[in-house]
Protein backbone atom coordinates (compact mmCIF):
# COMPACT_ATOMS: atom_id res chain seq x y z
CA UNK A 1 0.00 0.00 0.00
CA UNK A 2 1.31 3.59 -1.33
CA UNK A 3 1.39 6.24 1.21
CA UNK A 4 0.04 9.96 0.01
CA UNK A 5 3.29 11.95 1.28
CA UNK A 6 1.61 14.82 3.27
CA UNK A 7 2.99 18.41 4.24
CA UNK A 8 0.70 20.68 6.44
CA UNK A 9 2.00 24.33 6.50
CA UNK A 10 0.34 26.29 9.25
CA UNK A 11 0.87 29.85 9.45
CA UNK A 12 -0.34 31.85 12.57
CA UNK A 13 -3.30 34.35 11.29
CA UNK A 14 -1.86 38.18 12.40
CA UNK A 15 -5.54 39.59 12.00
CA UNK A 16 -7.11 36.69 14.34
CA UNK A 17 -9.62 38.60 16.53
CA UNK A 18 -10.02 41.45 14.77
CA UNK A 19 -12.92 42.99 12.73
CA UNK A 20 -13.68 43.07 9.62
CA UNK A 21 -17.19 44.29 9.78
CA UNK A 22 -20.19 45.11 11.94
CA UNK A 23 -19.76 42.27 14.57
CA UNK A 24 -17.56 39.88 12.24
CA UNK A 25 -14.31 39.07 13.41
CA UNK A 26 -11.52 37.13 12.13
CA UNK A 27 -12.12 33.77 13.75
CA UNK A 28 -9.24 32.02 12.51
CA UNK A 29 -6.34 31.32 14.78
CA UNK A 30 -4.10 29.44 11.82
CA UNK A 31 -4.10 29.27 8.19
CA UNK A 32 -2.36 26.49 6.50
CA UNK A 33 -1.98 24.51 3.24
CA UNK A 34 -2.05 20.79 3.49
CA UNK A 35 0.38 19.83 0.46
CA UNK A 36 0.11 16.23 -1.28
CA UNK A 37 3.38 16.05 -2.72
CA UNK A 38 3.31 13.31 -5.70
CA UNK A 39 -0.59 14.45 -6.86
CA UNK A 40 0.49 18.34 -6.81
CA UNK A 41 -2.84 19.07 -5.52
CA UNK A 42 -2.96 21.75 -2.12
CA UNK A 43 -5.51 22.13 0.18
CA UNK A 44 -6.28 24.86 2.39
CA UNK A 45 -7.58 25.28 6.01
CA UNK A 46 -8.69 27.68 8.50
CA UNK A 47 -8.11 26.89 11.88
CA UNK A 48 -10.83 27.93 14.08
CA UNK A 49 -11.93 27.52 17.88
CA UNK A 50 -13.99 24.52 17.97
CA UNK A 51 -17.02 26.29 18.74
CA UNK A 52 -17.33 28.39 15.67
CA UNK A 53 -16.34 25.24 13.77
CA UNK A 54 -19.42 23.33 14.62
CA UNK A 55 -21.50 26.67 14.42
CA UNK A 56 -20.28 27.03 10.43
CA UNK A 57 -22.45 23.71 9.97
CA UNK A 58 -24.31 24.14 6.99
CA UNK A 59 -25.49 20.46 5.34
CA UNK A 60 -26.40 17.34 6.78
CA UNK A 61 -22.68 15.93 5.33
CA UNK A 62 -21.09 18.69 7.65
CA UNK A 63 -23.58 16.57 10.18
CA UNK A 64 -22.03 13.58 9.57
CA UNK A 65 -18.77 14.59 9.77
CA UNK A 66 -19.40 16.39 12.91
CA UNK A 67 -20.42 12.98 13.91
CA UNK A 68 -17.37 11.46 12.91
CA UNK A 69 -15.26 14.00 14.65
CA UNK A 70 -16.58 13.66 17.78
CA UNK A 71 -15.63 9.81 17.13
CA UNK A 72 -12.10 10.94 16.68
CA UNK A 73 -12.34 13.22 19.68
CA UNK A 74 -13.43 10.15 21.77
CA UNK A 75 -10.19 8.05 20.45
CA UNK A 76 -7.66 10.66 22.28
CA UNK A 77 -9.81 10.86 25.08
CA UNK A 78 -11.67 14.14 24.44
CA UNK A 79 -15.11 13.71 26.26
CA UNK A 80 -16.53 17.01 27.21
CA UNK A 81 -17.17 20.66 25.70
CA UNK A 82 -14.47 21.60 28.18
CA UNK A 83 -11.69 19.75 26.91
CA UNK A 84 -12.67 20.98 23.42
CA UNK A 85 -11.90 24.36 23.92
CA UNK A 86 -8.29 23.19 23.44
CA UNK A 87 -8.91 22.08 19.21
CA UNK A 88 -8.98 24.10 16.53
CA UNK A 89 -10.96 22.90 13.24
CA UNK A 90 -11.00 23.53 9.93
CA UNK A 91 -13.20 22.24 6.97
CA UNK A 92 -10.86 21.41 3.67
CA UNK A 93 -10.70 24.10 0.04
CA UNK A 94 -8.87 22.72 -2.62
CA UNK A 95 -6.38 25.33 -4.43
CA UNK A 96 -7.12 25.23 -7.70
CA UNK A 97 -6.17 29.02 -8.49
CA UNK A 98 -6.77 32.26 -6.79
CA UNK A 99 -10.07 32.58 -7.80
CA UNK A 100 -11.59 28.85 -7.72
CA UNK A 101 -11.47 26.78 -4.05
CA UNK A 102 -13.90 24.33 -3.94
CA UNK A 103 -14.93 22.65 -0.82
CA UNK A 104 -14.49 19.20 -0.59
CA UNK A 105 -15.52 16.76 1.96
CA UNK A 106 -13.06 16.58 5.07
CA UNK A 107 -12.24 18.49 7.85
CA UNK A 108 -8.39 19.23 9.84
CA UNK A 109 -8.42 18.52 13.60
CA UNK A 110 -5.73 19.98 15.72
CA UNK A 111 -5.45 19.92 19.47
CA UNK A 112 -3.31 22.76 20.58
CA UNK A 113 -2.17 21.49 23.45
CA UNK A 114 -0.74 18.34 22.06
CA UNK A 115 0.13 19.08 18.38
CA UNK A 116 -2.29 15.95 17.49
CA UNK A 117 -3.53 16.88 13.95
CA UNK A 118 -6.13 14.64 12.53
CA UNK A 119 -7.12 14.91 9.06
CA UNK A 120 -9.55 13.74 6.11
CA UNK A 121 -9.85 14.62 3.40
CA UNK A 122 -12.40 12.82 0.61
CA UNK A 123 -11.83 14.90 -2.86
CA UNK A 124 -13.94 12.57 -5.33
CA UNK A 125 -12.83 14.87 -8.37
CA UNK A 126 -8.87 14.47 -8.13
CA UNK A 127 -9.66 10.39 -6.66
CA UNK A 128 -7.98 11.40 -3.31
CA UNK A 129 -9.16 9.51 0.07
CA UNK A 130 -7.03 10.06 2.93
CA UNK A 131 -7.07 9.79 6.50
CA UNK A 132 -3.86 11.10 8.45
CA UNK A 133 -2.96 11.50 11.97
CA UNK A 134 0.29 13.98 12.63
CA UNK A 135 2.17 15.33 15.04
CA UNK A 136 2.77 18.94 14.21
CA UNK A 137 5.87 21.08 15.35
CA UNK A 138 7.44 24.27 16.03
CA UNK A 139 9.46 25.69 13.19
CA UNK A 140 12.34 27.83 13.49
CA UNK A 141 12.13 31.21 11.73
CA UNK A 142 13.48 31.91 8.16
CA UNK A 143 16.41 34.37 7.63
CA UNK A 144 16.00 33.75 3.90
CA UNK A 145 13.34 36.75 3.84
CA UNK A 146 10.76 33.95 2.77
CA UNK A 147 7.51 33.45 4.72
CA UNK A 148 8.24 30.32 7.29
CA UNK A 149 5.37 28.54 8.59
CA UNK A 150 5.02 28.25 12.97
CA UNK A 151 4.15 24.98 12.76
CA UNK A 152 4.35 21.96 10.13
CA UNK A 153 3.96 18.48 10.15
CA UNK A 154 4.70 15.65 7.31
CA UNK A 155 4.24 11.66 7.13
CA UNK A 156 7.57 11.59 5.10
CA UNK A 157 11.04 12.84 4.60
CA UNK A 158 11.15 16.19 2.53
CA UNK A 159 15.00 15.98 1.91
CA UNK A 160 14.11 12.51 0.02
Amino acid sequence: MTTTEIAVRLYNNPKFGTTYGKGQYHNAIMNGTVDLHKQSIKYLIDLVPHANWEASIKTDNDMELLAYAEECYEQVGIKTEAQRKDLACSWIKRFDNNLLKPRVIGFALMNLNTGDFKLLVIDEEKDVKLQERLTVKSCRDASSGQRSPNLFASNYDLAA
